[in-house]
This record gives structure tokens, sequence and C-alpha cells, in this order.
């Protein structure tokens, strides 16, 4: 059994910035086609806080043509359509069972954090912005040094770089 790339994909501000009050701070149009784009296909992990604005905001469900994983420390919980684990590791193995190729980490900064160790890509859009309040951050990622993709763009009053990073 090959061992899958796992990836992290986010977008952040300068400083990092990810989220403020369990909401995103950046939504623009390219970043999100951009998301739809490299996880279509692929299982997405992500925390139960993400999961469920995930339903209330934006699909009214699981992300379509992804296996949808939750990791909650709540042993009762449930979301239709989601599977439920309790930790990163399980998350990681049960998303192998489903794709061989690349497994996605998608958030909040609690999973980002814990997935920094098992990370070998990052798939970044960086947006030029300062956010002040933000209250959440995605970890350091210095160690992941070398650039294989980077794109800047203009849209809708953002300037942003899409920067694909490796170890």
């Amino acid at each position: 059994m090959n061992k899958p790339i796992i990836s992290m994909i986010a977008a952040i501000g300068n400083k990092r910035e990810l989220g403020r009050d369990n909401q995103l701070l950046f939504s623009i149009p390219g970043d999100m086609e951009r998301f739809r784009r490299i996880t279509r296909g692929h299982p997405v992990i992500m925390g139960r806080k993400t999961a469920e604005h995930l339903v209330e905001f934006y699909t009214k469900g699981p992300l379509p043509k992804r296996q949808n994983i939750v990791i909650t420390r709540d042993p009762n919980y449930s979301l239709e359509g989601f599977i439920i684990v309790a930790s990163l590791e399980e998350a990681i193995e049960k998303a192998s069972e489903f794709d061989q190729g690349e497994i996605f980490i998608i958030g909040g900064a609690q999973i980002y954090s814990l997935g920094m160790e098992f990370a070998d890509k990052l798939y970044l859009t960086v947006v030029d912005r300062e956010v002040a309040d933000a209250d959440a951050f995605f970890p350091d990622y210095s160690e992941f040094k070398k650039v294989v993709y980077r794109e800047s763009v203009s849209e809708n009053g953002y300037n942003y770089e899409f920067i694909d990073l490796v170890r």
C-alpha cells in the first residue's frame, strides 16, 4: 500500500491570519475555484467547527465529489454524510482507504497545527492583507522551503498569490 501525499490547503493573510469568530477571513471566487479544482475527487479532513460552518454557510452538506472526514473528541457526534473519527491519525488512515494519491487537510486552525507534522505539501493562497482582529492562524510553515508553483492574481479588490510548497 502506497503512502498518499498529505496536503494542506488554506487562504491566509500576510501574517498567517486564517479566521475570526469561526469564520473565514477571505471569500475570493478565484481561491474558491482553485480549492474545488484541487480537492475534487480526494478525501478532505477537517475539524468539527469547520464541518459545521461548511454545512451552515456553504454546502448544506458534505463537499461534493469528496470523502468528508471530521475529527472530533465527542464520541457521540454525527453529521449526515460525513465520516466521523477521533484523531488526525485515524482520519489519515480512513482517507487512505479511499485515495492512495493525495489527501487534503482543510482546517481549521487546530487541525492545521496537528497536521503540520504529517504534511508533505501546502497549497496556500496568501492574500496581501493584514487582519488585526484575526483569532485563528495558520501554523508556521517555514520548513516548507521549495516553491513548486507560484502565481500572482488581482481579483475583486484583493491581491494574492497562489503558492504551492513542499518540504
